[in-house]
């Protein structure tokens, strides 16, 4: 059976060394993003915001330690990052304006348990 595999970005800043490498790109790179394919099966194993209703998705990546705070949501092939902080988004593929709002409206409704998370 073949795994299907999803494109997923992340934004790590200035990255270098083996974390350029892993991404396929020659050590010492300083590119900013790391783009990668991940399957569906190590997406649903990134810990995840348990509780929250809704269609999405929240959920971190253990590797996003160079950045402040931030959630990462999912539907279906749309992902989105918001700003825990300040509560604002930072990047987003595919969600319309109106669902976004409705997905902020959703971190602040539920900011402790993600906090939390």
């Amino acid at each position: 059976m073949r795994r299907r595999e999803q494109p997923l970005g992340a934004d790590l800043g200035n990255v270098s060394g083996s974390i350029g490498t892993l991404a396929g790109q020659p050590a010492g790179s300083t590119t900013g993003r790391i783009c990668c394919r991940l399957t569906v099966e190590a997406v649903q194993s990134m810990p995840t915001v348990k509780g929250m209703a809704g269609p999405h998705r929240f959920y971190f990546y253990s590797f996003d330690c160079n950045e402040p705070a931030h959630v990462h949501v999912r539907r279906e092939r749309m992902v989105c990052k918001f700003w825990i902080e300040t509560i604002a988004l930072g990047r987003n593929h595919g969600f319309s304006a109106q669902e976004l709002n409705q997905i902020r409206t959703a971190i602040q409704a539920n900011l402790p348990k993600i906090q939390e998370a």
